[in-house]
């Protein structure tokens, strides 16, 4: 199954106001999330293929209530995608402490369409060298 592990955290002590860090945690959760679904194919192959990605859905569930964490502390987000079918993409992640407490789980569905799929050609790198032998 697909999946991936990011460890982040904000660089800067965020104010002690329980609503900030619950903002910053929604934002990140949206970050790398859907893309898991494409985890197995290789960056340039996808980025080459010309993405659409779209979320369809987005949810989360706080388990610890504030100040048992915090965002500008280092957590654990842990990514994994069971299903990719039909432009579809479902992703779910879990938010973890240093300690091991889960913070936060998500769910997300979104559209994931290549340019062949709306008629477009891959594109190509400006890099790519042509060699006269």
């Amino acid at each position: 199954m697909p999946s991936q592990l990011l460890w982040f955290r904000v660089r800067e002590r965020l104010p002690d106001d329980e609503h900030v860090h619950h903002a910053v945690l929604a934002y990140q959760s949206d970050a790398g999330l859907l893309s898991t679904a494409r985890v197995e194919m290789p960056w340039r192959s996808f980025w080459e293929a010309r993405p659409m990605m779209a979320s369809l859905d987005h949810a989360m569930w706080f388990h610890h209530p504030f100040p048992r964490w915090r965002a500008d502390e280092w957590l654990l987000y842990v990514m994994y995608s069971p299903r990719l079918t039909g432009a579809r993409g479902l992703s779910h992640g879990h938010i973890f402490t240093r300690d091991g407490w889960l913070v936060v789980s998500c769910s997300q569905e979104g559209l994931i369409r290549f340019g062949k799929d709306r008629g477009l050609p891959p594109t190509k790198r400006p890099n790519d060298k042509v060699s006269k032998l």
